[in-house]
């Protein structure tokens, strides 16, 4: 199941994150790939809406892109996959009701921008509707640091302004040693160092495939595999 924000209480704010969850029925959740298209790019920031596509009001962090064929905007309640998307042509808004994607891993459906402080290479976990410790509900969004060469886990807690002004605040949270990270760093530098050995080119091509394999979207470490896997290759005897 998509992952969804949970309930929590920052340290260092006193915010009470309370994101609904659940979500509608109509079009799969994949098709938002294809009604945002991959030339649409964010227009301002994250702000509180209220819709009633799914036939009542309700609170959902809003995000609007446009591209040169029109405007979209996203709909989050909770998780990854937005509630639903709106098309706007100049025939009207158009409005599609997405449906939860079964998977075991939270996919990216439709990316939203990472804020200044959270680096680009956090995962975003999802996006809802949260309460400040006013009580107000505020846009929230939540992503994990899990990524090559960084030294801890780190989750990020974001909230937004509700006019569309940008984040509020950040509570960010180390949650342990990114002990993958140390791996992959590890098996890259031996495959490294092996790699000018012609007599180990299949443990360099190992160790260097390793790295890759925990990190794939990692350019050094893809490049690198893919480079030593070729040399490994054109090495290799002709059968």
């Amino acid at each position: 199941m998509i992952a969804c924000l949970q309930t929590a209480r920052t340290t260092c704010c006193g915010l009470l994150l309370a994101a609904a969850l659940g979500f509608a029925a109509n079009a799969h959740a994949a098709e938002c790939l294809d009604l945002i298209p991959v030339t649409a790019l964010p227009e301002g920031e994250m702000w509180l809406c209220v819709s009633g596509h799914n036939g009542r009001l309700e609170r959902f962090s809003c995000q609007d892109y446009v591209d040169a064929r029109g405007r979209y905007r996203l709909f989050f309640q909770g998780g990854v996959v937005p509630k639903a998307v709106a098309i706007f042509r100049h025939d009207g808004p158009r409005v599609f009701q997405l449906t939860e994607y079964d998977s075991a891993a939270p996919q990216q459906i439709c990316k939203i921008a990472t804020p200044a402080g959270v680096p680009e290479e956090a995962l975003h976990l999802g996006t809802g509707v949260c309460r400040d410790d006013c009580g107000k509900p505020v846009p929230c969004s939540v992503f994990r640091l899990e990524a090559a060469r960084y030294p801890a886990i780190v989750h990020y807690t974001v909230l937004y302004d509700s006019q569309g002004y940008g984040p509020m605040s950040m509570d960010t949270r180390e949650l342990g040693t990114n002990d993958k990270a140390m791996i992959a760093e590890l098996s890259f530098q031996f495959g490294l160092n092996l790699s000018h050995a012609n007599c180990c080119m299949d443990q360099a091509l190992a160790y260097l495939s390793h790295a890759y394999k925990l990190f794939p979207d990692d350019a050094q470490y893809r490049e690198s595999y893919l480079q030593m896997q070729n040399r490994f290759n054109a090495t290799a005897p002709r059968k």
